[in-house]
């Protein structure tokens, strides 16, 4: 008998499962009015403590817009820009340098705002090390897993750092 009410179970189980419910819902889509395109100041920078109020690098991009569609939302989210800089120009999967940028569409960073960030990073201080630049457009918050980013095309920096003298 309890082996009779176990297969009835574990069938009624089965179509149950094999019957399940389609989600017909309407997901809501986020398209960028059109590619980000960036240029930066220079191509190549060599940091020196002695500057390091002055501007080392800037970037212009053009800024994006998003368009709404299948939501009840009407405004479409504004953007926070991001510059993110890595060591092979299509290995932007872990990003270790990131600066923020605001709302665009440019954005210059200091010697010593730049040098912090790439001494933290791991380049060694007096070696010039080629990287590569992008703008990132990005909306939703990364914590709740929830965002969304744009980028551009990445751009060649040579970078020289300094070590900080006290």
């Amino acid at each position: 008998m309890k082996n009779w009410l176990t297969i009835a179970l574990a069938g009624t189980l089965l179509t149950g499962s094999l019957v399940s419910c389609d989600k017909d819902e309407t997901k809501a889509t986020i398209t960028p009015s059109s590619a980000i395109t960036a240029t930066s100041t220079v191509s190549s920078v060599t940091l020196l403590q002695a500057n390091a109020s002055s501007n080392a690098i800037g970037f212009n991009w053009t800024p994006v817009t998003f368009a709404m569609s299948n939501s009840a939302q009407t405004t479409s989210p504004e953007p926070t820009y991001y510059i993110q800089f890595d060591e092979q120009q299509d290995g932007f999967g872990y990003v270790n340098i990131q600066l923020e940028a605001g709302a665009g569409p440019s954005k210059f960073f200091t010697v010593q705002e730049l040098n912090a960030r790439l001494v933290q990073a791991g380049l060694t201080p007096g070696v010039a090390k080629q990287l590569y630049a992008r703008v990132v457009a990005g909306f939703g918050t990364a914590a709740t897993g929830d965002q969304h980013t744009f980028a551009s095309e990445p751009i060649a920096v040579t970078v020289t750092p300094y070590k900080e003298c006290l």
